[in-house]
């Protein structure tokens, strides 16, 4: 189980961890946890955009960015080495995983259609 500590609130569904510890429970509901850095441009296009895409459609689904240039050693810990990584966890399970290289539009799309199914509701 993925875990994180000390996390700051950016906006209502979004966190960026800000403490060296990773220890947030997955364990109930929906996540999406974008492992990125501040070196790693692609990461810097690709989470603003997932930010726009999900958040408004699914509120139910929160988003956490892990910075791996400052927390290199937990990164490591969850088995990420390259940038970008991006998974989707509903109640603890890993459903979906992307990384590196890939097509965001298809990646949206996966996304949408795995909340439909696993019933997250936007409760706007």
């Amino acid at each position: 189980m993925l875990k994180m500590n000390h996390e700051v609130s950016v906006s209502k569904n979004q966190t960026r961890c800000d403490d060296q510890s990773l220890s947030f429970a997955l364990d109930k509901g929906a996540h999406l946890v974008m492992f990125g850095a501040e070196h790693c441009g692609v990461c810097q296009v690709i989470w603003p955009q997932l930010l726009v895409a999900l958040d408004e459609r699914w509120s139910s689904l929160k988003l956490h960015y892990i910075d791996c240039g400052k927390h290199q050693e937990n990164c490591a810990q969850h088995g990420v080495y390259s940038l970008p990584v991006v998974r989707l966890y509903f109640d603890g399970r890993l459903y979906l995983e992307k990384m590196q290289v890939f097509s965001l539009g298809p990646f949206i799309a996966d996304i949408n259609a795995l909340c439909e199914q696993y019933s997250v509701q936007n409760d706007r």
